[in-house]
């Protein structure tokens, strides 16, 4: 009976936390593409680049009000791993992948909301691969224009 009653209340519990919007599905933490009670995107989140057969994912990563947080994985058309991103609170990092799976490039981008506009840029040093994985260059980078290059280490 106990255990039927705490099933109940973690069931009720979970409806309860849940938003829907006209149209939409709910944003629930069992299902993909939520929305939250302003119509932002909410929660566990999948693209694809057909998105009637969802045969070929895109995207996949979490939103919190509309915002993208956590760890984001963005595929190639053939299915591969193109980039990774992390989003952190100011900031985010990125690793961009060869089409062999090794690491292309790896730094860090950030978003400035300037006024009505949103600017994405890179910062600090990028580290520059080859496809076999070996260092080939750093680049630094301030505000998305670059500033300094060096060859591998």
């Amino acid at each position: 009976m106990r255990a039927q009653f705490l099933l109940f209340l973690g069931l009720a519990g979970a409806t309860a936390c849940t938003t829907a919007v006209p149209g939409r599905q709910h944003a629930a933490f069992w299902r993909t593409n939520g929305y939250d009670h302003q119509g932002r995107e909410q929660g566990r989140w999948r693209t694809y680049f057909d998105n009637k057969n969802k045969q070929s994912r895109f995207t996949t990563g979490r939103y919190r009000h509309g915002r993208p947080v956590g760890h984001w994985r963005y595929y190639t058309q053939l299915g591969t791993l193109d980039h990774e991103e992390r989003y952190r609170r100011h900031y985010s990092t990125i690793t961009f992948y060869h089409p062999n799976g090794q690491v292309a490039q790896k730094g860090r981008a950030r978003v400035a909301d300037e006024g009505a506009v949103l600017h994405y840029y890179w910062l600090g040093e990028w580290q520059r691969f080859s496809e076999a994985g070996r260092l080939v260059g750093v680049d630094t980078y301030e505000k998305g224009q670059k500033v300094a290059s060096r060859v591998g280490e």
